[in-house]
């Protein structure tokens, strides 16, 4: 389920009630320009804790390799529902969670929303906001 960024300033919130049973389990919200630039923001399990992370994909130059890197993590309680929020304001983006409803935990900063461009990441499509998940996960919280 994907919605086409339509604009540079916007706000995309999702509740989550999940629970991953392993590390290789992933769910939460992705802004995808294509599975070689993205941006994935979710929760995953590292030994018996709980982590919200975000994750940056960017392909290599000329090559079909792709780099991906955890920009931030953190230990998470999920003894309820999680709203994971993605945000931007031209090439800013925010990724946040919030674990009450109203009160936002930022995690990663401020991050560049080059990667998400035609201009960088070539194709005709855009940037497409939605729901994440795999149990293919080898994203590893720090």
């Amino acid at each position: 389920m994907f919605y086409r960024q339509m604009h540079k300033t916007f706000s995309f919130t999702a509740t989550v009630d999940y629970k991953p049973e392993s590390e290789k389990d992933l769910a939460g919200i992705v802004a995808l320009q294509s599975e070689r630039y993205n941006y994935v923001f979710g929760i995953t399990k590292r030994g018996t804790d709980y982590y919200i992370l975000l994750e940056r994909t960017q392909g290599k130059f000329r090559t079909r390799e792709v780099e991906s890197k955890i920009v931030a993590s953190a230990k998470i309680d999920l003894s309820k529902p999680v709203r994971l929020q993605m945000s931007a304001n031209g090439d800013d983006y925010q990724f946040s969670y919030s674990t009450n409803g109203t009160d936002y935990v930022n995690v990663g900063g401020t991050v560049s929303g080059d990667i998400l461009s035609t201009d960088v990441a070539g194709g005709f499509t855009g940037c497409l906001l939605g729901l994440y998940a795999t149990s293919a996960n080898n994203a590893v919280p720090e």
